[in-house]
């Protein structure tokens, strides 16, 4: 389920819960910031890349995090 987002005329989730997670790249910010802004968390692509190789996601290794400050 999506809605488009007429600023950007991306595809952008609804109801967004716990259980689901949110990859991205620091390049579209402007996409995922009011995500994180509400709690969500939002991982960048090295974590998809990094979790490939190790055959195992780590969820635990906040290195892959992006954050609405930085």
């Amino acid at each position: 389920m999506a809605e488009l987002d007429a600023l950007s005329d991306r595809l952008v989730p609804l109801g967004l819960t716990r259980a689901r997670h949110v990859v991205s790249a620091p390049a579209d910010k402007a996409i995922w910031r009011p995500l994180a802004q509400a709690g969500h968390r939002v991982w960048n692509q090295e974590l998809i890349l990094t979790s490939a190789l190790k055959q195992e996601i780590d969820w635990e290794n906040e290195t892959y995090l992006l954050t609405p400050d930085a």
